[in-house]
Parts: structure tokens; sequence; C-alpha cells
């Protein structure tokens, strides 16, 4: 049996001292693990042949790829001319069969990639017998393409890694003329190792001569052999690129005191001795532009979400590690591997059998797979949920480019999974009263699954159900199988408890999340009273439902074209549900492409048996229908998207070399980032190089540029209304934490945060956003005429603070 006073909560939240040394030592400890897994991943790559993929190795192979391009083309001329050479009859004809560009990568890669796991070199015959053999795969992958595109198709079947020995081998099977032989495989790969030592420097080659490489001949089982080995200079430098990238990435973890404050004079905030930046993976301009822009309610906004305590669950804690230890399953990973399925007793003389059991063995295997990292990351989960049990600890959060804010604790947060959410609660509770009790018997209904109803019908289901309630809340354990129905089990357990234990209840954070919050900032950038009703901008008596709007607009269709003939329309209407539609109506609003939306559609469909020859024509039609539907009922959007994109097109053509920039309303610089590649990336069937980075220097992307600019410019405003509530109820002293357009508060304080973040979204969109974007690309473009934005609708946004399932 489980209850409250089994589990201690009343002693969870114990005050403490200052815990500022503690906290740095933990952050010197996140180093050190960040350190220490970069190693053994560095470690492994090397031992598997593969250190050449790593970033410092990488460097290199960029410095040295001109020159060797060029080198190769000259050996090819030569070639070509017919000039005598050592080996050159015998390697010649085979090297020209494969473009110096790939030739180059390959030779470098596995030559680099041998000499990083021989610190004292490693013998010439091997390393030439790996190039060659290596160069001579991708001739015959390539040949395999050209002849018969099933070959390569069987061979990726076959085998989950590709290795050089793998085509060559395949190659000999399929190919009538097989280019492989020990022979040539030494030639070629000698005279590419030449080549490759021949340019291989770690200074610029402006500068003085200093070789990366160097042949010698050493004593190896008692005779003179030829061996190829990095100089020591070589691995200083491949070092000091380790050095560097092994403290990127500490394994953050939460923090046990407040995390330090974000300000302009500062420059850094959150953890007290790292620095991750306030913007995720920042590009130098928009580092420069943060610098140069007022911040300071962005920064007041972050500390706020900073602020938050939490604490472990110990009773949901506890009902984890109980389940884990019986097994895991339904509500958990298992614990253990499926087993594989018997083998048929006359599966040596029966085809059919053996094709059968292969294909439920692969399906085994698969689950296996995806097993073992939900076991893993669970696992970690579960790990540190156990260390952190009854101290109160903060998640600081960092800012994406477009001002949406996300935890930077990765194992362990409230954006996590439902197993996340649900083992994490407030540190500092508050009672509940009978309003209370009431906002989180709405939340525990809507874990369920019944959040499309009216709150009163919230309320009275988990009235009819509160003996099942007190039942699982008493033994979750043994009633997993009732409480594991529920769309979120593990969070409808949180709540159920709250309700049960109301000391626990006081700590349940209950959730309000936006009705397709895209479309509710669109409604209200364009005062669309069209739309307004099917996003709840306006007040209803129930929760409205876009998406059955859209679903019956595409049923309607779908039957006039039935009625004239079609007959894949005839037979998608029996497959016209909510689920196939759901996520590219959700998408759209974001930009969805015609590509992405059919993919969405045929995942679904796949799913409801639709044959393979039939998915992608019915999937076609499907996905373009919902399209049209939801132009059709969301017309402002589709107007202001269709605006936005013609504003950023035209920007990029006129300035190729200017990011796509705009200002939130809290004076947030909103950078797109998307650039064209200054070089380009070669592919081999094996590995692949990247020639140059994105930079300021770079081109924009222009399809990038364009599709990306409606969903970026609603992330930014959905950012910029949670900072506003988060500030607000803040200044209200009110427990706050966000997931995007999911606000979370204390079950008593939810009724003052609904009006706080209607308040707070009418005053975003009081003023015109569009226009005032409109006014600062005109201004940041002088000689550029665009198009003024689309008329403005006439909803009075003001009924918003009258609508009680604007957030619900």
């Amino acid at each position: 049996m489980t209850s409250l006073a089994t589990h201690g909560v009343g002693d969870v939240f114990a005050g403490s001292d200052s815990l500022i040394s503690e906290q740095i030592e933990l952050e010197v400890e996140s180093t050190a693990k960040g350190v220490e897994r970069y190693r053994r991943l560095a470690y492994d790559a090397v031992e598997r042949g593969d250190g050449a993929s790593l970033k410092p190795a990488e460097r290199l192979l960029v410095h040295w790829y001109d020159p060797l391009v060029t080198a190769i083309r000259d050996e090819m001329r030569l070639i070509i001319s017919g000039k005598p050479g050592l080996g050159r009859a015998i390697y010649g004809p085979v090297m020209l069969q494969l473009d110096a560009e790939r030739m180059a990568v390959i030779a470098m890669h596995e030559l680099l990639s041998r000499c990083m796991g021989e610190y004292n070199g490693t013998l010439l015959v091997q390393a030439a017998y790996s190039v060659g053999n290596a160069v001579i795969a991708e001739i015959h992958h390539d040949e395999m393409k050209r002849n018969n595109k099933a070959d390569v198709e069987d061979l990726d079947r076959r085998f989950k890694r590709i290795t050089a020995s793998r085509v060559n081998c395949w190659a000999k099977k399929t190919l009538a003329d097989p280019k492989w032989s020990r022979k040539v495989c030494v030639h070629l790969g000698t005279r590419l190792i030449n080549l490759v030592v021949g340019v291989g420097t770690v200074k610029g080659y402006e500068d003085e001569w200093a070789p990366a490489f160097e042949h010698k001949k050493v004593w190896r089982e008692g005779q003179k052999k030829g061996v190829v080995k990095l100089t020591d200079e070589a691995h200083k430098v491949l070092e000091s690129g380790h050095i560097y990238r092994q403290h990127l990435r500490p394994r953050f973890q939460p923090m046990i005191c407040e995390p330090w404050p974000w300000s302009a004079e500062e420059g850094h905030g959150g953890y007290l001795q790292l620095r991750p930046p306030l913007v995720s993976k920042p590009r130098a301009e928009h580092t420069r532009a943060i610098k140069n822009a007022d911040m300071d309610v962005v920064y007041e906004a972050v500390n706020a979400l900073n602020s938050t305590g939490w604490a472990i669950n110990p009773i949901i804690l506890s009902v984890m590690e109980e389940l884990w230890e019986s097994g895991g399953g339904a509500v958990l990973p298992n614990a253990d591997p499926l087993p594989m399925p018997d083998k048929p007793a006359d599966i040596e003389s029966n085809p059919e059998a053996l094709k059968a059991w292969k294909a439920e063995a692969h399906e085994v295997h698969s689950a296996n797979a995806k097993l073992r990292g939900a076991r893993a990351e669970f696992m970690q989960k579960l790990e540190l949920a156990k260390t952190m049990l009854g101290r109160e600890m903060f998640f600081p959060h960092q800012l994406d480019f477009r001002s949406r804010a996300y935890p930077i604790p990765p194992v362990l947060n409230h954006h996590g999974d439902d197993k996340s959410r649900a083992i994490l609660m407030f540190f500092i509770g508050k009672p509940l009263t009978a309003r209370g009790l009431a906002r989180l018997k709405e939340h525990c209904a809507s874990m369920y699954g019944m959040d499309k109803g009216d709150y009163a019908s919230r309320r009275a289901w988990v009235d009819d159900n509160m003996e099942l309630l007190e039942a699982i809340a008493q033994d979750p354990v043994n009633t997993v199988d009732l409480w594991c129905r529920a769309e979120d089990p593990w969070q409808f357990l949180a709540a159920a408890m709250g309700i049960v234990f109301p000391e626990l209840g006081a700590h349940i954070p209950v959730q309000r999340d936006g009705s397709q919050n895209g479309n509710q900032h669109y409604v209200a950038a364009g005062l669309d009273e069209v739309a307004a009703p099917l996003v709840n901008v306006v007040p209803g008596t129930t929760p409205a439902d876009s998406y059955a709007t859209v679903g019956n607009r595409v049923m309607s269709t779908l039957e006039d074209k039935a009625r004239t003939g079609c007959k894949v329309s005839r037979e998608l209407l029996s497959h016209c549900k909510r689920k196939v539609y759901k996520q590219t109506v959700m998408t759209t609003v974001y930009n969805v492409t015609k590509v992405g939306a059919r993919e969405q559609v045929k995942g679904q469909l796949k799913k409801r048996g639709i044959e393979r020859g039939d998915l992608f024509k019915y999937s076609s039609q499907l996905s373009e229908l919902v399209l049209d539907a939801v132009g059709d009922t969301f017309p402002k959007a589709k107007e202001i998207m269709t605006w936005i994109e013609t504003c950023t097109r035209m920007m990029c053509k006129h300035n190729p070399g200017r990011a796509i920039q705009w200002t939130t309303p809290l004076g947030f610089p909103v950078i797109q980032p998307y650039r064209s590649m200054k070089k380009f990336q070669i592919r081999t069937c094996m590995q692949r190089l990247t020639i140059g980075t994105p930079n300021e220097d770079s081109p924009v992307a222009l399809g990038k540029q364009v599709q990306g600019g409606p969903p970026n410019v609603i992330h930014s405003w959905d950012g910029t209304h949670m900072m506003c509530t988060a500030l607000e109820c803040r200044d209200r002293a009110i427990v706050f934490a966000a997931v995007h357009d999911s606000y979370w508060t204390h079950a008593e304080d939810v009724d003052e945060m609904d009006i706080i973040l209607r308040d707070q979204f009418f005053s975003l969109h009081e003023a015109d956003l569009v226009y005032q974007m409109y006014e600062e690309w005109c201004e940041a473009y002088p000689g550029l005429d665009l198009p003024e934005p689309p008329a403005r609708g006439s909803l009075d946004l003001e009924l918003v603070r009258q609508s009680p399932y604007f957030f619900h």
C-alpha cells in the first residue's frame, strides 16, 4: 500500500543553509562528466577506425582537401598522357574511374584514422591496402547503383554498417567485371598515401613546412618494415582540438541553489561557473545583435523562469522504482529485451516459413534496439531523481533564436515526457481550498483524456470516478492496468494522488494549454472574427474543436468527389479520421510543406492498413484537401503567412547576404540562421566530409528563409506572450512554469494565472504586430517596395478576457 505518510512528503521540504559551494562542486563535476563522455566517445571512434570523423581531425582533412584534389588531378593527367611511373600501369586504369574529390576524402580519412589508432605508426602495406580497398569499394558502389539499384538496396538491408570489404565482396557476387585485386589495392593505396603525405601539413601552406605524417623504416617482427605515422606536431594539433571540444558540453544538472540572474552588465547568468550562452547555438551576428539590443525585460523574464523551485514527487518516484524492479512494461520501458520468436521446425526446408520468421525476428530486433535507448534514458532519469529527492532544484533556461525558452539540464526537466513531468512538482506548496481542488480535478480529467469537455464535465468525471481514484492512489502498483489507459498516465496518476492526498496536491503543477496557439496568434494579429470562435479566442460554452471543423470540410469534399465516381475519394471516406489529419492541421500554421503534410497523412494511413501501392495517391489527395480546408477555415492566417513569405523572398533576393531579422515586442532580435554552405559536402558510401560551414559571408538559404518566416514569427510571439505572463506572475508572487504554450502553476493560483495570461495576450496583440514588422523591414530595406500587410478584420480582441477556454 502506498500512502503519503509512507514516503514522508511532509519532510521533503526542509530548509537548507547556503548551497553555493556545493553547487560549484556540482558544476565542476558536470564539466568532468562532460570531458569523460567526450573522451570515451573519441576513444571508441579511434578504436573502431573512425578517428578521422572526429571534429579535431576533420579540421585537418578540410585543410588538406584542396591541395590533395589538385595533386590527384595532376596524377590523373599523367595517367591519361601515358607517362610511365612506378605501378602506374597497374593502378592507373582504376584511378581514372573515380572523381578526385571523393578519392581525396577516402584517402585522407583511411590514412588518418589508421594513424590515430596506432600511435607508433601503421604499416605502409596495410595502410595502402586499406586505402586502395576503400577506393575500389566506392567505384563498385557506383557501378552497382548504375547497373542495378536493387543490388545496393540488398547491400543496405543485409549490413547495418557498410564497410569497404562488404561492398567489394558484394560486388564480386553481383558485378560482371569487379575491379578488386590485392595487387591493385596496394599499388593504388601506396600512390594515394604518397600524395596525402606530400600535402599533409599542420600549418598554413604559406608558412614553414610542418609535416603531419612521417614515413620511415622500423624493426617489426624481426625485419625492417615501412610505417607511416603522425608527427608529434600533428598529435598536438589533434589533442588541442580535443581539449577545446571536451569542455563544450558539460553534463548539465539541475541547480540546487537559485540560478545567477541574467543582466546586460554581467553578460552571463544561470549557472555559477559554467557559461552557457543565453541563446543556444549562437551565431556571431546574433551575439552582436543581442549585445546592441535593449534586453533588460528579456533577462528579467528568463530570471523569472529560472527562479521556480522544483522537487521530486516521492510517491511517483517510489511507484516508478517498484514497477521497474518488477520488469517495467505498460507505462515504462521493458526492463529486459523482448524474446526472439521461436524458429519453425521446418525452417531449413520451407522458404516461406524462413521468410516469415525473418520478418517477425526483424520486428523484434528493431523493437529491442529502440528499447535499449528508452531504457538508458529512463535509468538516467531515475538515478537523477533519486539523487535529487528531498532537495529543492532549479532549471536554468536558454532561449532559441526565436526567444522560445528551454531548460538547459537535459535528463530531467518539465519539458520532458510524461514520466519527467509527473515526477516533478513545485518545491513550495500552496494548500488547496475548494477552488484549488476544482482546478486540480479539471487537470486530472484532462490528463486522462477528457480535455475536450467543459470544466463542469471534467469535474463531474472525477467525482463520478472518485472510488477508482482512491483505489489507484492507495495502491498504484497493483492498479497500473487501470491508470495506464490514460492519455498521459503518469501525470494522471500524480494528479489523482494529489486529489486523494491534499498535502501532495498542494505541490502538483496544474497546466493550462493554448487551443491551437499558433492559430490563436494569427487570429489576434489579423483580428480574424471568422476563425476566432474555432480557437477559443472569443467566449464559448464548451471548448471549440477546429480539428472537427477542418475534418467536416474535408469529409464534405470527399463525399462530393465520391458522388462523381472518384474511387480514391470513396475509399478515403472511411479513413478521414481525426488521428489521420490532426497533425497536418496542427502544423499547417507552422508552414508545413505539401511534402511534409503528405508524409504525415501517409504515416497514419499506413497504420490504418492502406496497401503500400496506394499510399502515395491516397495520402497526396487527402493531405491536399486538408491543407485547402485549413486555408478556408483560417483565412487571415493564410493571408498573413503568404505576406510574410512574399516579403522574406523579396528581402532575400534584394540582399542575399543579409539574414531576415525582426524584433519582438520585448526587444529580442530574431535573426533566422539559415545560410547556404560556403562550399559543399563530399559524400562517399562510408563517410562524408563537410568543406566549409555556414557563416556571415555565405549567402542566405532562400528556401529556408522563406519557409521558416511564418513559423518563426509565430514562435517569437508565443515566446513573448509566455515571458510577459512569467513576469506578471512573478510580480504577483505566483509560482510559474511553462512548456511554450502550456502554462503551469499551483492549483490554487490557476484562476489568477488565467486572468494574467489573457490580459498579456490582449496587451501583446493590441498593437498591430504585423504592421510593426512591416515598418521595421521597410526601414531595414529602404530601396525595396514591400507590399503592405493584409487588412485586419473586425474582431473585438477584448473578448479574449472573457473566453474560458482560450487556455484550458
